[in-house]
């Protein structure tokens, strides 16, 4: 149950996993991120469906129902694309992103993917949460990786994994717990005593 649990969150992740390199690499999306005028682009209000295919990842996240959010941060002044399917609704500006402590975290993983649960209601992504959500984040480079194009987060709704984790367990004494790479808890079910879980999140386990 444990294997087929793994394979499962594993097939979720990669979704938005492929979805966010697809971002990473497309060529008009790249151009919007490396345009020498973005005052000038800021004056089109459906830049990211003329110039981009954007379409195409809304469709997406119509197709993957737990996925709920996507927010493209330029780092040249590009508006930011911000979408939301739950009546959530991003920060709206990636100035205010880059005085919170994640954003420096996200930057430090040089494009590396960086989980996150984002608890509902919490402020650092967005304005309003309706829900726990797990965020992919990650820092768009050019091909040198030396000059940040764009900050990413693409959140779905942690139920989804939480009931995959509740469905894992076939005794009422048994428990699982999902952490990310920094050994921060995601999701969890059932009950863990304590000195397990702070032997889950030392660094010895990971």
């Amino acid at each position: 149950s444990v294997r087929n649990l793994e394979n499962t969150l594993e097939e979720l992740e990669q979704n938005r996993v492929e979805m966010s390199t697809y971002i990473c690499i497309n060529s008009d999306i790249i151009g919007l991120m490396t345009a020498d005028d973005p005052e000038a682009l800021k004056q089109d209000s459906q830049l990211w469906l003329d110039h981009a295919p954007m379409r195409f990842s809304q469709d997406t996240l119509a197709l993957k129902g737990y996925v709920k959010t996507l927010g493209i941060y330029p780092e040249n002044g590009v508006q930011p694309y911000l979408r939301c399917m739950d009546s959530s609704s991003y920060v709206p500006d990636l100035d205010t992103v880059k005085h919170t402590a994640l954003y420096q975290d996200v930057v430090a993983s040089r494009g590396k993917i960086y989980w996150q649960l984002v608890p509902k209601n919490a402020s650092e992504v967005y304005q309003a949460n309706r829900s726990d959500k797990i965020v992919l984040f990650r820092e768009m480079y050019d091909l040198s990786k030396r000059h940040p194009l764009a900050y990413l987060a693409i959140g779905a709704d942690a139920q989804k994994y939480r009931e995959l984790c509740e469905a894992s367990v076939a005794y009422e004494s048994d428990s699982v717990m999902v952490l990310n790479q920094q050994g921060e808890e995601l999701v969890s079910h059932g009950d863990i005593d304590d000195k397990t879980v702070k032997f889950l999140k030392g660094s010895q386990f990971r």
